[in-house]
């Protein structure tokens, strides 16, 4: 995997992209960590088996964009060097007939995707805080020995993919839970 700034191999930007490298046939999809969009869900009736209303607002940050476009520009940089150069045979997506910023916005509207890591839906904070769903040990306030340890109480996303991090969160309530049993 190589992870970058959207701003350049000589940006002192944050690392905000993700390019996976897999096999030559299959692609090299292109992620965007750590989103300026929001999306939203909505509860749209009383009824459990209803579902929600989801709205995932996939690049409706005009920020977001340009950083896909920088993105797909210095992962096509990195794949067309000497040593990957000679393992590709063409580029899919979003094709060399994208040349353009308008032609590299088009196409990441038209093929937007997303790998979805969920954060910040069960915030993390003390009682008595009205948005606050669990405490710092991930247990869910007013419920007695329910605990929710997953990236829904993380506060941000991390710049890296959010399963290490939760796996740390998961050890340390873990720890904590042990110490108080």
């Amino acid at each position: 995997m190589l992870a970058f700034s959207s701003g350049g191999v000589d940006s002192a930007g944050e690392v905000d992209l993700h390019a996976v490298l897999l096999t030559p046939e299959r692609g090299v999809p292109l992620v965007l960590h750590r989103p300026y969009w929001l999306g939203s869900m909505e509860i749209t009736s009383r009824d459990p088996q209803d579902p929600p209303r989801i709205r995932l607002g996939l690049f409706d940050h005009p920020d977001d964009l340009n950083r896909m476009v920088a993105g797909i520009r210095e992962t096509r940089k990195i794949m067309e060097s000497g040593p990957l150069e000679k393992c590709i045979r063409a580029e899919t997506w979003p094709g060399p007939e994208a040349v353009t910023d308008d032609d590299l916005v088009r196409a990441v509207l038209a093929g937007k995707n997303t790998c979805c890591r969920t954060v910040g839906t069960c915030a993390m904070d003390g009682e008595g805080i009205p948005a606050a769903v669990v405490d710092q040990s991930g247990k869910v306030h007013g419920v007695d020995g329910l605990y929710v340890i997953d990236a829904p109480i993380m506060p941000d996303i991390s710049a890296e993919p959010t399963n290490t991090t939760v796996m740390m969160m998961a050890e340390r309530c873990a720890d904590e839970l042990r110490g108080g049993a």
